[in-house]
């Protein structure tokens, strides 16, 4: 909508990443670890990499790489909110998701700009944990409120 403020950007968020979260591991490395350390996200990733493009050959490792880290957002965010990757309605989010983060990946390497890789893994996770976020309140929570 003309006028409503982007609440998150993906593009913007990794061009002109802010100051690290206190909350944030030193690395990415760090935050998978942490992440797969919770006992269902490692089956449920496992479901959601079914979404990736079936060309993988043909993709970056350095956007594999982007794609797992959103994707492992939305498990975390899926075990935190009490969805499933098992549902059909909750796994709409996936192929939309993945295409943008391929998008801005495309436009920020194919125009030069200058990026941080790490950031763009930490802005992939997060932007994983905003979709599904997003998509339990559609589902859900707006309808209690409303």
């Amino acid at each position: 909508m003309k006028g409503e403020p982007k609440t998150f950007d993906l593009m913007s968020q990794i061009l002109e990443p802010g100051p690290p979260s206190a909350k944030r591991p030193k690395d990415s490395e760090t935050l998978l670890i942490q992440s797969l350390y919770r006992e269902e996200i490692g089956p449920w990733l496992e479901r959601l990499k079914e979404f990736i493009p079936k060309n993988q050959e043909e993709l970056p490792e350095e956007l594999m790489r982007y794609y797992r880290f959103a994707l492992l957002g939305v498990c975390v965010a899926f075990l935190d909110r009490g969805l499933s990757p098992y549902a059909d309605e909750h796994v709409t989010i996936i192929e939309p998701m993945l295409a943008e983060i391929r998008d801005v990946f495309r436009q920020v390497t194919g125009s030069g700009m200058s990026y941080d890789k790490e950031e763009f893994c930490f802005r992939s996770y997060d932007y994983g944990i905003h979709k599904a976020t997003y998509l339990d309140w559609k589902l859900y929570m707006s309808k209690e409120f409303y």
